[in-house]
């Protein structure tokens, strides 16, 4: 199929879910053969210099950069207080970008279009009038799901505030543009029950996130008396994830181990996490390269209590053999079997007794770590998810 992809970053360097769910749809695409353009908002959060991008990235499709500052403002966030449009994807849409498309559209007549994440939504109007290819939009998340956890946690009122308010907003923007898509790939089955639960009438696949060969050549080293929580810490849940953690998990493992040490590792790690001064923690911020990060260190821990969605940083440590400790919202979407695949821990006491025994018991911590890789090697086979596509658009050209 010729294939157009609309996407809201640039889907390199991989040092985050977001960009390795970008990257492994597009390696995916190529492995089965279809002719890609990709249409790309190279914001300023996630930059690239196009000439210093490795040669096997830009073989990747053919893409087309349009720059685009949108970063997040005091003076813009106070402002859209009195708009009706939600902050989150105003933040995406600039009318110039349209241009970029429509001429895209015109040269390449693309059979289908992939709108990547809520983010790009917004231009499916203009898409629409360009062409009567098949619209999908690949849903990474429930968008207003997060907003909404987040608001019932966020102890600042003033933030609680806010957060409630961009919910709401976000989640008559979700419903509406969802609803007019022809066709949703979900990232979990948890997410496409969502939708059909949300009365959106629009034909869902099941789409997870596959895994390529970065991925799959690095084997499991074996597990070190260690604790680290690895993501993207300028995503809200996992900044409450890890202020949860150090609040009500570490000091009660500290109590029992002192010599036991917890590294927080990721992009964007906010200020007030670089100044902790925890007696055990350490703050490592952006690692250059996660799946080493990961292999040199011992047990991942998710203490998620928000958010919607895959965690993608879930399956790579999977992937790598990695035992994992993690509440059932860090599993939601990924169907392992908790005692064999990983540790499920719900509750500070539960996180506490699986981290002193797994750190203590290392060749324990192996088995979880091999189970995990199996499962994951075979549950999300990157080329085999892909194939489902075909099948599905298929389907949707016959009404």
């Amino acid at each position: 199929m010729k294939i157009l992809q609309i996407l809201p970053r640039f889907p390199w360097p991989i040092k985050d879910g977001g960009a390795l769910a970008f990257y492994a749809h597009l390696q995916g695409l190529n492995d089965n053969q279809h002719q890609l353009v990709s249409a790309v908002l190279n914001t300023s959060k996630h930059h690239v210099n196009w000439e210093t991008l490795p040669e096997k990235v830009k073989k990747l499709s053919n893409f087309h950069l349009f720059e685009i500052d949108n970063a997040i403002t005091i003076k813009g966030a106070i402002i859209n207080l009195l708009k009706k449009e939600s902050y989150i994807l105003s933040r995406f849409y600039v009318k110039e970008f349209e241009a970029i498309l429509g001429g895209l559209i015109q040269t390449f007549a693309p059979d289908l279009v992939i709108f990547e994440s809520l983010q790009t939504a917004r231009y499916l109007p203009f898409v629409r009038n360009q062409t009567n290819a098949i619209c999908l939009l690949r849903s990474h998340n429930i968008e207003f799901n997060i907003w909404q956890e987040q608001a019932k946690i966020e102890k600042n009122l003033l933030k609680a505030f806010y957060v409630k308010s961009q919910a709401a907003k976000l989640k008559k923007e979700e419903l509406a543009l969802s609803a007019k898509f022809d066709g949703i790939l979900a990232i979990t089955k948890a997410d496409a029950l969502h939708y059909a639960a949300l009365n959106i009438k629009v034909p869902t696949l099941y789409y997870p996130v596959g895994f390529y060969p970065r991925n799959t050549e690095m084997l499991p080293v074996k597990h070190q008396a260690k604790v680290f929580h690895l993501g993207s810490m300028d995503w809200m849940p996992n900044q409450a994830a890890v202020l949860y953690f150090l609040e009500k998990i570490w000091p009660l493992v500290q109590t029992e181990k002192k010599e036991l040490c917890f590294e927080i590792a990721g992009r964007n790690m906010p200020e007030s996490f670089l100044k902790l001064n925890q007696k055990g923690v350490k703050v490592v911020g952006e690692v250059e390269n996660s799946d080493l990060y990961m292999q040199e260190n011992g047990i991942l821990v998710i203490p998620l209590l928000s958010g919607s969605g895959m965690r993608v940083k879930v399956m790579e440590g999977m992937a790598l053999g990695k035992c994992i400790i993690s509440s059932s919202k860090g599993m939601e979407g990924i169907e392992a079997v908790a005692g064999k695949h990983f540790i499920l821990a719900n509750s500070p006491e539960e996180f506490k007794n699986a981290i002193l025994f797994y750190t203590t018991n290392l060749l324990e911590a192996d088995k979880i770590g091999e189970e995990a890789r199996k499962f994951a090697l075979t549950a999300f086979q990157n080329q085999q998810i892909v194939a489902q596509l075909e099948g599905f658009v298929a389907e949707l050209k016959k009404k």
